[in-house]
């Protein structure tokens, strides 16, 4: 997805409704716009400013002149105010975001009562961001980075897959599905099943760990059990007076 892609997505927003948490068609909040845009390029980025700013951007920076054409631009408050599992990390809370347009226009949805709408770069943005997975033309790219996993319970037969976390239900994937997981945050995970993305609780998720050189965890593991059975086998053909 390019930047002029994405400022194409952001543009089209203009005059929609804000509501928090919302990312779907004609309802966004701040990263919920990323979210629904990247979304329908396939791409994932996390609902949330401040994990956006932690997690998902490949260079940054104070704000310091004109931040690069279609870059993320993030408002900053003094320590305290971020979420608990930030808290204490020193960077203090980047609680909105919107995307840099050029020529000092940032697009930006900034409340219940204006909507999504067109602000200006002195209006108290602090800092910028290279999003992950847009092209930038030279740099600020980079690939999704997934970890394949099994969908697992003690009981049931499907796992829930929501569209955000504690949001409304995508489907129910069945146990045994294998999935990529694209992201973790909070004890959630992104993941795709082929077919559709959306969060699942990360305690459903069994991964699949692979070994270098292409042999899996459970292939090794078989392996260090067979090592062992030959060696109880050649101690006790010792003992007994048996050679192979």
């Amino acid at each position: 997805m390019t930047r002029e892609t994405l400022l194409q997505e952001f543009r089209a927003m203009l005059g929609w409704r804000y509501e928090w948490g919302a990312a779907r068609e004609g309802c966004v909040d701040c990263s919920g716009a990323f979210v629904y845009a990247m979304n329908r390029h396939g791409l994932s980025i996390y609902h949330g400013s401040n994990t956006i700013w932690r997690a998902y951007l490949t260079e940054k920076g104070a704000i310091d002149g004109e931040p690069p054409l279609g870059a993320a631009v993030f408002k900053n408050r003094a320590s305290g105010r971020e979420p608990e599992k930030y808290r204490g990390d020193g960077i203090g809370d980047m609680y909105h975001i919107g995307l840099y347009a050029g020529d000092g226009v940032v697009l930006e949805a900034r409340s219940p009562e204006a909507g999504f709408v067109e602000g200006n770069l002195s209006q108290g943005w602090t800092h910028w961001g290279l999003v992950k997975g847009i092209d930038y033309g030279g740099g600020g790219t980079m690939e999704e980075e997934t970890r394949p996993a099994v969908v697992t319970a003690e009981t049931g037969s499907t796992v829930n897959l929501r569209r955000e976390p504690n949001g409304p239900l995508v489907r129910r994937v069945p146990l045994g599905t294998e999935v990529d997981v694209l992201f973790t945050d909070g004890g959630w995970a992104y993941v795709d099943d082929g077919t559709t993305r959306g969060y699942m609780m990360e305690t459903y998720l069994r991964y699949e760990h692979t070994e270098e050189g292409g042999e899996s965890g459970s292939d090794e593991l078989l392996s260090i059990e067979k090592d062992a059975l030959w060696d109880v086998y050649n101690r006790l053909g010792a003992l007994l007076g048996v050679r192979g």
